[in-house]
């Protein structure tokens, strides 16, 4: 299991299920580098960054007393020119927490989740994008501080990653 982030156990000053919650620190589960060469036709375009945030419940239990949450969260940069993209580098992290299951409903939960994506894994996938466009030699733009975070459903994940019912 991942190593807890942030414990609020002692702070009074806080709202009650800020002191019974446990946030797990992002675990990267895989990066993946891509490079493809520029189309031959027209290299008059100049690249243009892009990249694509989504976030996908996986799972929501109880164990005991508490409520055990987690989500992945995939995110894909680089630099793209004539619909082709020329560097592509993708990554997914899982994000978790645990409270205590009177203190948060499942929206809320959701929402915590999608809280934790924005500022803390695209955080890391951010320093992860630059380490690589520094250590790959290739230039490559900023990313935003915040991304624009795209939730999938259950059948539109398999529909991104081809599965079939």
């Amino acid at each position: 299991m991942a190593t807890t982030a942030a414990r609020n156990v002692t702070d009074r000053k806080r709202p009650s299920v800020l002191k019974n919650i446990e946030l797990f620190y992002p675990v990267l589960i895989s990066c993946e580098l891509s490079r493809n060469r520029a189309p031959e036709t027209d290299k008059s375009e100049k690249p243009q960054r892009f990249y694509d945030a989504t976030f996908e419940l996986l799972s929501r239990g109880k164990e005991g007393e508490r409520i055990i949450a987690g989500a992945a969260c995939e995110f894909s940069a680089g630099t793209k020119a004539n619909k082709v993209k020329l560097v592509e580098i993708e990554a997914t992290y899982f994000v978790a927490f645990s409270v205590r299951v009177t203190e948060m409903s499942e929206e809320e939960g959701k929402h915590l989740l999608k809280e934790m994506a924005e500022t803390a894994a695209w955080v890391q996938f951010r320093a992860l994008f630059a380490q690589i466009a520094s250590q790959s030699g290739e230039e490559l733009p900023l990313l935003p501080n915040l991304p624009k975070i795209r939730w999938l459903e259950r059948d539109q994940a398999q529909k991104k990653s081809g599965a079939n019912d």
